[in-house]
């Protein structure tokens, strides 16, 4: 699902809005994967090996 949003505070409400229809857990682990999406690619890197 390649959804691209101009305004980076938008795509983080699209977000927030798609993750409060989610049980708590899945919720988290979405979230994470997220957040680790937007930092640079040695930083998944690490993530990634531990």
């Amino acid at each position: 699902m390649e959804h691209r949003v101009a305004d980076p505070s938008e795509e983080e409400a699209l977000a927030r809005e798609i993750l409060a229809t989610l049980p708590e857990r899945s919720r988290r682990v979405l979230w994470l994967r997220y957040e680790v999406g937007r930092k640079p690619a040695e930083v998944q890197d690490v993530l990634a090996r531990s």
